[in-house]
């Protein structure tokens, strides 16, 4: 189970769990607290446990030298938070804010390009169908 991970979590980890067909991301903080980014409640501090949700875990271990910098990114964003918003600010996004600086997300490429092939088929099949 991915509790027993707990006592060997490092502040700075990099965390990832299955939602759906998706993955969600979250940022281990230390003392059991892991930042993460959900609709509702927007960019927050929760409980380990509560990230958990019973799922696997993934965990990355950044290197040291980087952690100091990811710590002190997530402790601007939990003193400014935004509020959730799949386009433009999902977990992903701020994950990747507070350790690369950057706001995007790769699920929503992904997800976006399979989108576009999907309704570029649909519509090249059914122009093929209708002459």
């Amino acid at each position: 189970m991915s509790v027993n991970i707990l006592g060997h979590l490092l502040p700075g980890d990099l965390l990832e769990r299955p939602k759906g067909p998706v993955t969600h991301m979250g940022i281990y903080l230390g003392n059991g607290r892991v930042l993460h980014n959900t609709p509702g409640y927007g960019e927050h501090e929760t409980s380990f446990s509560e990230f958990v949700k019973d799922k696997e875990v993934a965990v990355y271990q950044p290197p040291q030298y980087m952690r100091d910098h990811i710590l002190h990114n997530a402790s601007a964003v939990l003193a400014d938070p935004k509020q959730y918003f799949l386009l433009t600010n999902n977990c992903e996004h701020t994950v990747r804010r507070i350790v690369e600086e950057q706001s995007y997300s790769r699920q929503l490429i992904i997800w976006g390009l399979i989108a576009t092939t999907l309704i570029g088929t649909i519509y090249l099949l059914r122009k093929a169908i209708i002459k």
